[in-house]
């Protein structure tokens, strides 16, 4: 499947609504976020993504098919630098557990096993079992 998937930068002009739309709305059906009304999640939560996106050492990458990159499959957003820090990894759905997160991982060039995450997700469960230096850390916002 990896084989037919590509992955680029992410173009903030064309790829942000995306982005905002599916980091927002996987993340609000988190455990994590529970208790928190909504209206107070999207308002706060839309502000600290826009702050990681616009960090100078931000790094997004996002997945789409092969000759398509405007139909988009997934993202990861971190930040490289001394520390390194996964954001959010999104996957469609449809397109979970066929190697995406892994390609986008390994496009980002951050290294997972000395790296910190700040969003438990469902891509992250199975990151821990693989890289068990991975550390959860909210606070790196």
């Amino acid at each position: 499947m990896t084989s037919e998937i590509e992955v680029r930068t992410v173009n903030l002009e064309k790829d942000i609504g995306f982005i905002f739309s599916t980091w927002l709305k996987s993340y609000q059906q988190s455990a994590f976020v529970q208790g928190i009304y909504p209206e107070v999640f999207y308002q706060q939560h839309h502000k600290a993504i826009e702050s990681i996106l616009k960090r100078d050492n931000a790094v997004g990458i996002v997945a789409y098919p092969k000759g398509e990159p405007d139909v988009l499959l997934g993202y990861l957003v971190g930040e490289a630098g001394p520390v390194p820090v996964i954001h959010y990894i999104y996957v469609k759905g449809v397109f979970r557990k066929k190697g995406i997160a892994k390609l986008l991982i390994e496009a980002s060039l951050l290294p997972i096993g000395s790296s910190f995450f700040t969003h438990w997700t469902y891509v992250v469960n199975l990151l821990i079992k693989k890289a068990p230096g991975l550390k959860y850390d909210p606070y790196r916002l």
